[in-house]
């Protein structure tokens, strides 16, 4: 068998010319639609990227704004245990306020009766005075002499006391 120079070469050239045909007939639009598809897979890619870097932003944002609540809220919670330490205080202050009225008019009314019960105590007295002096002197006494009688009698008892 002897090799045929010009079907070699018709062979190469036909091999040939089919290559450059399928470049350009399906290579060319299957690298430019692989292209593509890789291109939009990037974008993707970078969208994920930047959705997730966005997402840990708001993430940390989130959790800032969550603390700074919690902080508030501890903030609100102390200001109304102040609050209600004083208002407390207040009460208490203010119904020992009152009870120390109460024991001050308690004892004005204790000192009002003790006043008047020695007051009817003198007059009392003074009439008894009265009528042991007259039994003792066996005589009536007019208004003036019984008026000085009583006084003399006050007089003395209200220094005993």
């Amino acid at each position: 068998m002897e090799i045929d120079f010009a079907q070699m070469i018709f062979a190469i050239t036909n091999f040939i010319i089919l290559m450059i045909a399928m470049y350009f007939l399906m290579y060319k639009p299957l690298k430019q639609t692989m292209d593509k598809r890789q291109d939009k897979i990037k974008g993707e890619i970078e969208t994920a990227e930047q959705l997730k870097a966005d997402a840990d932003q708001m993430k940390a944002e989130i959790s800032a704004e969550l603390a700074k609540s919690r902080e508030t809220a501890q903030e609100i919670i102390t200001r109304a245990e102040k609050t209600a330490e004083v208002q407390k205080d207040e009460i208490v202050l203010a119904a020992r306020a009152e009870a120390q009225k109460m024991i001050d008019k308690a004892h004005a009314e204790i000192r009002e009766e003790k006043e008047k019960v020695l007051g009817e105590i003198r007059d009392e007295a003074a009439t008894l005075a009265m009528l042991a002096a007259s039994k003792l002197i066996e005589r009536s006494l007019n208004d003036t002499d019984h008026k000085q009688l009583v006084d003399k009698y006050i007089e003395e008892a209200g220094e005993v006391q």
